[in-house]
């Protein structure tokens, strides 16, 4: 804007700038719906999840795999993790039971695979696979991060319980869900 004088046209006087500018309005960044996963086609793809399908159906039989399938489906990849048949069946139980829960919170230490809001706080769930978590040196590693875990808060609710369910227990029985509930 310039002012009009006797001399002509003379150029505004700066106004300092007090206060915030505002921050440029960023443009979202979109996430694709279904990760192929590195395969090329959808057929491979298709083909990759009915051979992950079959693979849950000889582990826990059908309808839990349908449910675990129904789950996975459900997803956006990329924004939870692995998404592993434990995991998928001790989601479909906390779901089963109407549950208020968050999958993959992100501390700066741990990343746990379930927080369970319950009154008074929160409970932790994790779910360890038999593989990685037996061997040597992790089982303290992971008791050292159970400990921490209990000693903290999440989302500013102190921890109640911090739960371990195993991959060769939540095969078998899914009722060691409703026992890492219980207070």
């Amino acid at each position: 804007m310039q002012l009009q004088g006797r001399g002509g046209v003379k150029p505004l006087p700066s106004i300092p700038f007090f206060g915030k500018r505002k921050p440029k309005r960023q443009v979202p960044v979109l996430k694709p719906l279904v990760k192929l996963e590195g395969l090329q086609t959808f057929e491979q793809a298709s083909r990759a999840m009915s051979d992950k399908y079959d693979g849950f159906v000889a582990r826990v039989g059908k309808a839990r795999a349908d449910e675990a399938m129904g789950i996975l489906k459900q997803h956006t990849f990329g924004s939870m993790g692995s998404s592993t048949l434990p995991e998928l069946l001790v989601e479909a139980v906390l779901k089963r039971k109407g549950s208020d829960y968050r999958s993959q919170v992100e501390l700066e230490w741990a990343r746990p695979d379930f927080v369970v809001f319950v009154s008074g706080g929160v409970i932790v769930i994790r779910v360890q696979g038999d593989y990685w978590h037996s061997r040597e040196g992790n089982a303290a590693k992971d008791a050292l991060q159970g400990d921490r875990l209990k000693n903290t808060t999440i989302f500013r609710l102190p921890v109640l319980k911090v739960a371990d369910i195993w991959e060769r227990d939540i095969y078998v029985n899914e009722s060691c869900v409703e026992v890492a509930l219980t207070l």
